[in-house]
């Protein structure tokens, strides 16, 4: 898995939310890969995701229909800052997407449904050599929410069994 990289096109149903995209995604991958897996739980360090202040969220009701947008500007020529903006955007996509960035699980616990616009601004690292990589979690109180962590249980997916795939 580490020393081969595969292409994998694939069409699926437009209508299909993202638990049903992931269903499609895990059968594509057993079929094609002979991918079998296990589940485990571990004790590890989370965040939580929760409102910091109702009265100053800075979240906007997205418009009917939109698509997901992620976009980063960085503030002028050797600023240290990022302005970050999300469009049509869930508080479930953005724990994944500070999941990915803070390399440990973050979860909503805002209770905050439907998608939302909002932006913020991000200090990144000076030494950062890529201008558009910014952590987002100190920004978050921009915006009216907060990280919490703690230790708790975390869901694991473990591959047990992968091969290359036959041919089409």
């Amino acid at each position: 898995m580490d020393s081969e990289i595969f292409s994998v096109i694939a069409k699926g149903d437009d209508s299909a939310n993202s638990d049903r995209t992931r269903l499609m995604l895990q059968s594509l991958l057993a079929e094609r890969f002979q991918v079998t897996f296990h589940r485990e739980t571990k004790e590890q360090t989370l965040s939580l995701l929760m409102v910091k202040d109702k009265d100053k969220l800075k979240l906007r009701t997205a418009k009917e229909g939109g698509r997901y947008g992620l976009g980063t500007q960085t503030l002028g020529r050797g600023a240290t800052s990022n302005h970050v903006t999300f469009r049509n955007t869930s508080m479930a996509r953005l724990a994944d997407v500070l999941t990915r960035q803070m390399g440990h699980m973050v979860e909503d616990q805002t209770g905050l449904t439907g998608e939302f616009d909002f932006e913020f601004d991000a200090t990144r690292d000076e030494a950062e050599p890529n201008p558009f990589i910014a952590p987002y979690a100190p920004a978050l109180s921009q915006i009216g929410l907060k990280l919490e962590s703690r230790k708790g249980s975390v869901d694991f997916i473990v591959v047990d069994h992968a091969q290359k795939p036959s041919e089409n």
